[in-house]
């Protein structure tokens, strides 16, 4: 089989969420040839939700590495600084995202829920508005980083209120929930 069946074969089963198996194609595709930045990029994904974060973080370094403006190699690298709990770490990678790119909605929203996990209130603030403000052309990335976050948002968020007894909310103005209201109705 040629690397780029064994490419197209590793993110149908990603999609499919047979990580296990998808991480297994990937590095059959990298013996086979394919291209190391885009292999060690998704696989470093599939560790990923696999919670393989060790294995995760060498592929996302070996993909910095390789091309050191990546910005989704960066974002992701943050989310697992940020699900190891090394916050500054995180922090680091996220203001190079955001750096690369300022107009990344999710790495604002990253950052964000790294702000509140930190108690810094109104950068966690900013940070959530700025990244709903800046989504709109990447609603679908931001969705996917809402899934990947969902225990540090909760956490985040329960910081953010005050209240850890109930499940945290946002507050935003009648402008942002217009906004986010015609995305949702895209």
């Amino acid at each position: 089989m040629s690397w780029e069946e064994l490419i197209g074969e590793a993110q149908s089963l990603f999609v499919q969420e047979k990580y296990a198996e998808a991480v297994s194609k990937f590095t059959e595709a990298l013996a086979a040839g394919a291209d190391p930045y885009l292999v060690h990029l998704s696989r470093g994904a599939g560790y990923f939700k696999l919670n393989r974060l060790n294995d995760a973080l060498a592929d996302f370094d070996a993909t910095i590495g390789l091309r050191p403006e990546s910005l989704r190699a960066h974002y992701y690298r943050g989310l697992v600084h940020m699900a190891r709990e090394d916050h500054e770490r995180a922090l680091t990678d996220l203001n190079r995202v955001l750096a690369i790119d300022p107009d990344y909605g999710p790495g604002h929203f990253a950052r964000g829920t790294l702000y509140g996990l930190l108690g810094e209130d109104e950068k966690s603030a900013m940070d959530m508005k700025t990244a709903i403000i800046k989504s709109e052309a990447q609603f679908q990335g931001f969705a996917d980083s809402f899934g990947i976050l969902r225990t540090q948002f909760t956490k985040a968020m329960a910081h953010l209120s005050g209240d850890r007894g109930h499940d945290p909310t946002l507050s935003l103005a009648p402008e942002e929930i217009k906004q986010l209201k015609s995305w949702l109705d895209e």
